[in-house]
């Protein structure tokens, strides 16, 4: 397989690689211009930063490393994927958690045979700068969602760019406001997730083991659920929908690729999902179900506080409350460099059109086959030879059927296991809850044909997932961890959710009736389709 330095980095045999949390942020096949401008060396530089903020990794630590083997993330064939032996080794310095478990709630599972190596090498300079770190972090995310908030309404939907002068200035603004999100984000994704295990640990000591996702939810205020609100004021004609992608026009199917419209491109494409709520029940509305979340939370504070001394019940209410605080900085940091990202994808649309008029370019599309290096200097005189190479392989990597998990290289031409024949599909509880219904298989949420109450079944999810989410009695995914994008927003939603089943997609179908248990981590199929429906 031919080599791309944009788009294929190659490690060493023996690195552990996986794509289960970084598919959640870019689903498909990244183009060049996606991959160069923000996912490449602009992410790894936010991400060594936010590890050289709270001292787990010196300061020359947050320099990029020359080594693709040190890398924290890589772009490989064209798919975004995670070190998970740098991110365990970072794990393994950090006091209060470890590489296992990271890798168990993050990247979803833990590999055999592996162990942690835990060190205190870097305790010292840990116990100085992240405590520090850690007390600014809540200011410094939401500070930065706002800003990015307000550069983005004023770049992108007030004062859009109008020529190839403007747009280079926002794409190269974009780029490095990329790294500034991600730097929060991943300190917020690591304090986070702390605190979540913390809450499961004091969940098991006080006998109540697996309240944590009960303990998790219900804080209010969550950037999912103030998106449904919306698309629910817009049905009930209290806010016109352009009100609606004036909030929230940066999300859509994919938006972790520049070259998938987002709702601010293309606002047709949430008709059908605002008629779909028109005809709710007033009880289904986002901030009842917020409010409900929250009075379920409370009432498992006091039974987790019943029985306990009063120096136990000081102590947890200690970590409950800081959890309350850290836990939803998570999705915040993710809504900011979501947005980020549209404004490179508004930049990144005036230049393709800038430059098919100056005939450099045979369509506006072109642009996503060039780097950012090569659109903010003087453009060469003839790019269709470069874009129609880049598109031959870009459209060979988007071919290949990537792996989610490999060590070294990964394996394209082993054949795929059979679908065992089951009548219980197990996986991971993020929700607890028990729901029979009829299986939905849905793999593009863009197509919105989802009917209110049953049950959604599909690989992954991401923000543009949420009017489905809503509608749906319960969740079964195929991939992710207990604080991936769809294990939040269940729990805040309310419904029962089972992740990481790693192949319910292909098990299920659509019409299928199953009961699905959120608290035991299965899905009984009770009753197969009586006729062939086709999936999603």
């Amino acid at each position: 397989m031919e080599e791309d330095g944009i788009l294929h980095r190659v490690g060493s045999p023996g690195i552990a690689w996986t794509r289960v949390n970084t598919v959640e942020a870019v689903p498909s096949t990244l183009t060049p211009l996606c991959a160069s401008a923000f996912w490449d060396d602009p992410s790894e530089r936010g991400l060594r930063a936010g590890y050289a903020e709270i001292g787990v990794l010196p300061g020359a630590g947050a320099r990029l490393p020359r080594s693709v083997d040190e890398r924290i993330m890589a772009i490989v064939y064209g798919r975004l994927a995670a070190n998970v032996d740098t991110v365990r080794g970072f794990a393994d310095l950090m006091p209060g958690t470890s590489g296992d478990s990271v890798e168990l709630s993050i990247f979803g599972s833990l590999r055999p045979g592996v162990v942690s190596e835990p060190s205190r090498r870097r305790y010292p300079v840990i116990a100085v700068k992240m405590p520090y770190a850690i007390s600014r972090l809540p200011a410094r995310v939401h500070a930065t969602r706002r800003r990015v908030d307000s550069w983005w309404r004023a770049r992108t939907i007030a004062r859009p760019p109008t020529n190839a002068w403007q747009a280079r200035g926002l794409l190269a603004e974009a780029s490095a406001w990329f790294s500034t999100a991600m730097r929060y984000h991943v300190e917020a994704t690591m304090i986070a997730q702390a605190f979540f295990e913390q809450l499961a640990s004091v969940s098991a000591e006080t006998g109540h083991e697996g309240s944590e996702t009960a303990l998790c939810t219900g804080y209010g205020g969550l950037e999912e659920t103030k998106v449904l609100q919306g698309i629910w004021d817009v049905s009930r004609h209290r806010i016109p929908v352009g009100e609606l992608v004036s909030r929230f026009g940066f999300l859509g199917r994919g938006t972790g690729e520049l070259a998938n419209p987002s709702w601010r491109q293309d606002p047709a494409s949430l008709d059908r999902a605002v008629e779909a709520y028109r005809n709710r029940e007033a009880a289904s509305e986002p901030t009842a179900v917020e409010r409900a979340q929250a009075v379920r939370r409370h009432q498992t504070v006091a039974d987790l506080l019943r029985g306990t001394t009063a120096t136990n019940r000081t102590r947890i209410r200690a970590i409950l409350a800081l959890a309350e605080r850290y836990v939803p900085l998570r999705e915040v940091g993710k809504a900011a460099y979501v947005q980020v990202l549209d404004a490179g994808r508004c930049a990144a649309t005036v230049l393709g059109d800038h430059l098919v008029r100056e005939g450099l370019l045979t369509e506006p599309t072109d642009v996503f086959y060039l780097g950012l290096d090569e659109l903010l200097t003087e453009c060469p005189d003839d790019l269709r030879p470069v874009v129609a190479a880049r598109r031959v392989l870009h459209a060979r990597f988007d071919r290949l059927d990537m792996p989610l998990n490999w060590v070294g290289a990964p394996v394209f031409d082993e054949p795929t296991e059979p679908v065992q024949a089951t009548t219980v599909l197990k996986g991971l509880p993020v929700c607890a809850g028990r729901v029979e219904g009829v299986v939905r298989i849905v793999s593009d949420p863009g197509r919105f044909d989802f009917v209110e109450g049953e049950i959604l079944v599909c690989v992954l999810t991401d923000p543009s997932w949420m009017p489905i989410l809503g509608m749906a009695s319960a969740a079964v995914i195929d991939i992710g961890g207990p604080m991936s994008h769809c294990a939040i927003a269940a729990r805040e939603l309310g419904i029962p959710a089972v992740i990481n089943t790693k192949d319910g997609t292909r098990v299920l179908r659509t019409g299928d009736r199953v009961c699905v248990d959120g608290a035991a981590g299965t899905v009984d199929i009770l009753q197969r389709a009586t006729t062939e429906r086709s999936n999603d």
